[in-house]
């Protein structure tokens, strides 16, 4: 079979380092925590006689269709009209489940890995079965439809990246098994690829899923030997070192550190647990895990998790420091953000994945007057247009922005799992705090007419910080579901939005550059 360009949900995302995994393990379990879905009564997979029978029609029905898909591209465009039947036709159950694997099987036979994924995801909506063991045979398939993988490298990466997002999940979910299969096929892919840094990359994966399935092994003995005696000091360190170290479940963890035999760790987890509120002791907290990161070895991700642990302490302390001691923290904050960004995957540039007007929020016709694509830069004179990409747990969001004219302000929606957050920009910021005390958090003019300023949004679980031209604007620190969007009524579908709101006079803004900086909680990803 031809090679063919592969699609993905984030077709610019790299395959990201291998350390990064191990900590956003915890931002995954916390984002699919806070779900608001109310929970759906699956069906059981179709018996198989339905479902024979179900081939059977779905084959008549689409024999020309399928005797006709011989291409790549061929069988992609039969994989999305099966998926579109599916959708349009939920009554019966056999019929939909066959539409969902043969779509998903053409896609992903291709080279598709979007459309099969969708496939999927659409079965697991739908029907009880394993999606992430399903995923992951898919992108098997997937990786197989890359006959001449020395010649097409950018290919290569981006099935890794699937595949590393996938073993993070399967870790997620303690399903080591499936971990292993993926992380053996971007091994072997990695290897036919002849690319020595996806090699050692794919190796250390490896090595990586081995190391936590043995630590999850040894965890769960320590468990069942806590059932009998929960004050045993050697097991409670076991099990909660491969609770705060491996997968970042800090709850669960330190109650168990602070009951271990390690005398050190007993330590930093009984200040962490007694969460003070002094700025001083918050600073001792985060001291408490910073000293113990050169103790800590290289491997099994705790180092990571120490450095991450002390931040969380640090960026609550901060806004109330002063002197040497802010000094300090802002010194090792800098110091953690930039070991953070290191082990993330690379810059995703947000632009090119707008489509106008399908992307525009409300009247698109009015909004295709409004908003426009200039030579790689979005141009805009009001209205709400979507960026189709729901991000990480913690991100930074680069916007250069040049106001062309006009006073109106320029909004965007922040979102992390289910929180949106409503920052927007006039001569200053404006975002609303709901908690017991609602009011407007407001900062300085800093958005002159005629003059590009890079904005960074930094969200992180403890807060918010933007940064204009790298200089510290506005931060605010606490939970992120007591913030809000005010004024617009956004698509609730976890993506950004970016809008232009004219006031009393005409006004444009130019953005030349609308970038995602991936810290932690994976890449994120496309939303069709």
């Amino acid at each position: 079979m031809p090679t063919r360009q592969i699609r993905f949900r984030n077709s610019k995302a790299a395959f990201r380092g291998m350390a990064a995994a191990m900590a956003i393990l915890a931002a995954l379990t916390a984002a699919g925590a806070q779900s608001s879905k109310p929970p759906v009564e699956k069906a059981p997979v179709p018996a198989a006689a339905a479902v024979g029978e179900a081939q059977r029609t779905v084959a008549r029905i689409y024999k020309a269709g399928i005797d006709k898909a011989k291409t790549p591209d061929e069988q992609v465009g039969l994989a999305k009209q099966l998926l579109q039947a599916a959708i349009d036709s939920p009554e019966d159950p056999a019929v939909r489940f066959v539409l969902l694997t043969m779509a998903r099987d053409q896609a992903a036979g291709a080279g598709d890995a979007d459309v099969a994924l969708r496939a999927i995801d659409a079965l697991a909506e739908s029907y009880r079965i394993d999606a992430l063991a399903m995923k992951a045979d898919a992108i098997g398939k997937v990786a197989r439809a890359i006959t001449q993988p020395t010649e097409h490298p950018g290919q290569v990466r981006e099935v890794l990246a699937v595949a590393d997002d996938l073993i993070t999940q399967a870790i997620v979910d303690d399903q080591y098994d499936v971990a292993q299969r993926l992380a053996q096929r971007a091994l072997s892919l990695a290897g036919s690829s002849k690319d020595a840094g996806l090699q050692q990359r794919a190796t250390a994966r490896a090595r990586e899923v081995t190391m936590i399935q043995h630590a999850y092994a040894e965890a769960k003995n320590a468990q069942a030997k806590l059932q009998a005696d929960p004050s045993d000091p050697a097991m409670n360190l076991t099990a909660g070192r491969f609770h705060c170290f491996m997968k970042g479940e800090w709850e669960k963890g330190l109650p168990l550190l602070a009951r271990g035999a390690d005398a050190a760790l007993k330590t930093a987890a009984e200040k962490d647990l007694g969460a003070p509120t002094d700025p001083a002791q918050q600073v001792a907290v985060g001291d408490a895990w910073w000293d113990l990161i050169a103790k800590e070895p290289a491997a099994g991700g705790g180092k990571r998790q120490m450095q991450a642990r002390a931040g969380e302490w640090y960026r609550k302390a901060d806004p109330k420091l002063s002197g040497i001691s802010k000094a300090k923290v802002d010194q090792r904050l800098a110091e953690i953000d930039a070991a953070e960004r290191s082990t993330t995957s690379a810059t995703i540039d947000l632009i090119p994945m707008i489509h106008l007007p399908d992307n525009i929020v409300g009247d698109k016709i009015a909004g295709a007057k409004l908003w426009r694509l200039r030579g790689g830069c979005l141009v805009s004179e009001g209205g709400v247009v979507e960026i189709p990409y729901a991000p990480p747990a913690e991100y930074d969001l680069v916007i250069v922005i040049e106001r062309l004219r006009g006073a109106g302000t320029f909004d965007v929606r922040l979102v992390t799992g289910k929180t949106a957050v409503e920052i927007n920009i006039g001569g200053g910021i404006t975002m609303v705090d709901t908690g017991e005390n609602p009011r407007p958090y407001k900062a300085g003019d800093f958005l002159p007419q005629d003059k590009a300023v890079k904005i960074t949004y930094q969200v992180r679980h403890g807060g918010v910080r933007v940064l204009a031209d790298d200089v510290v604007v506005f931060q605010w620190l606490g939970d992120l579901g007591r913030l809000k969007c005010l004024a617009f009524d956004w698509p609730g579908r976890g993506t950004f939005c970016l809008c232009v709101v004219r006031g009393e006079s005409p006004t444009a803004f130019r953005i030349s550059r609308c970038e995602l900086v991936p810290v932690s909680g994976g890449r994120g990803a496309s939303v069709k």
